[in-house]
């Protein structure tokens, strides 16, 4: 996590990572987890517990996935059903906060049309 303060301007970032696999003797290995979230807020503070800010997040993943299905002979066979980076979503807004308490905030915004 990464947080810049100066004056009335804020810039918070988060990024969580994770990637995780799971080997069985009856299955073999298998991804279990698998994610890039990426979270960036600009705010700046127009009263003294009302901010403004503009989000964007990105979701997506590090590696192929699959499916996994039987064929008549009951063998397992992979089905790649996503690859790394695809998909990927991407999230923009315009936001308002308040934050009434330290331990509470609340957030509301519009999704913002693709050419904002």
């Amino acid at each position: 996590m990464l947080f810049y303060k100066e004056g009335k301007k804020s810039w918070d970032n988060s990024l969580d990572l994770a990637y995780g696999i799971v080997k069985t003797t009856s299955l073999g290995s298998r991804k279990a987890s698998d994610r890039i979230d990426l979270l960036s807020k600009y705010g700046y503070a127009i009263g003294k517990k009302w901010n403004v800010a503009l989000m964007g997040n990105l979701r997506t993943q590090f590696a192929n996935g699959y499916t996994y299905l039987k064929n008549a002979a009951g063998a397992d066979s992979a089905v790649l059903t996503s690859k790394g980076f695809a998909p990927a979503y991407i999230l923009y807004l315009r936001a308002s906060i308040i934050s009434p308490m330290i331990i509470f905030r609340f957030l509301y915004h519009r999704l913002l049309p693709a050419g904002f």
